[in-house]
């Protein structure tokens, strides 16, 4: 297995995060599991010593870069609540379509159902037309027969 340094176990990660599917009205992807799995295992190996250390409790450098993590996670809720914020308004707009999307479907079927109502109405009044035609041709013929029989 080939050596990879942490950082381009990390890009690697980036990559497949950003390569992978986006899922609609959501800020998530579809992501390869297995490969991310591995690349977070060869982070693991390519980590030195101090700090798969510091991670049995023994104390690391405030220089290094786990200290530097730390601080980096320590600001990360204010980004989380900018996602969140921006999450709640995909949201909120996604409902305020889903809503127009019906109305506008209820009117598409509340006018189909107009056109159909017209048009069967229409068909009866010309089946009725054509229904008395017949029934008048019927009795002139029976007319017609009696007096030629």
């Amino acid at each position: 297995m080939t050596q990879y340094s942490v950082l381009e176990c990390l890009d690697r990660v980036e990559q497949v995060l950003e390569s992978g599917t986006r899922i609609p009205f959501t800020n998530r992807r579809a992501v390869d599991v297995l490969e991310i799995l591995d690349l977070i295992d060869r982070v693991r190996i390519a980590l030195p010593d101090e700090f798969r250390d510091a991670r049995g409790g023994r104390a690391v450098p405030a220089n290094s870069a786990a200290a530097q993590a730390g601080e980096t996670g320590r600001r990360a809720p204010h980004g989380a609540r900018e996602r969140s914020a921006k999450s709640i308004e995909l949201e909120e707009r996604s409902a305020e379509l889903l809503a127009q999307a019906q109305a506008e479907a209820e009117q598409i079927r509340a006018g189909a159902r107009e056109y159909a109502e017209s048009t069967l109405k229409s068909l009866n009044d010309t089946l009725e037309r054509t229904s008395a035609v017949v029934q008048r041709g019927i009795e002139e013929l029976k007319r017609r027969g009696k007096t030629q029989g």
